[in-house]
């Protein structure tokens, strides 16, 4: 799945991955690991949970902390503006790419395999570092 995904973009910067949806097989086969333990362990949802729960607990911390906005709106409501998308048909595959800016002047570069999704990438990053920005701040003032 993540090779049809190619972008510039490190796979380990889990950011990037937060809006797509994974495959239907790949859920599958989460609920089938989910099943398994649930019919090996006599029925036992305690067991589930103590197995799968530091699985997704980051995930589960995150969502609890910074529910999960849609970035463009984030970005939007915080002041930035779209700059400029695009479409890179260099190379083998095309790539949309979009360029917002935060109110302070800052540009963040967005790509993936559609404008919608480069949109959202570019917000993403551009609120990342607005957090950033926020949290540093605080740590000082």
């Amino acid at each position: 799945y993540l090779n049809k995904r190619k972008t510039s973009i490190s796979i380990y910067d889990l950011d990037q991955w937060a809006d797509s949806t994974a495959p239907k097989a790949l859920a599958d086969v989460f609920e089938a690991l989910v099943g398994a333990i649930f019919l090996d362990f006599g029925n036992c949802l305690a067991t589930v949970w103590r197995v799968i729960e530091p699985l997704l607990r980051k995930y589960i911390d995150q969502s609890i902390i910074h529910p999960n906005l849609n970035p463009i709106r984030s970005f939007s409501e915080h002041g930035g503006k779209l700059i400029k998308e695009s479409i890179d048909k260099g190379g083998d595959t095309q790539m949309a790419v979009c360029i917002v800016q935060m109110p302070n002047g800052s540009l963040f570069e967005g790509r993936d395999v559609n404008k919608k999704l480069a949109k959202a990438n570019a917000c993403r990053k551009a609120m990342k570092q607005h957090q950033h920005n926020e949290n540093m701040f605080q740590q000082t003032g």
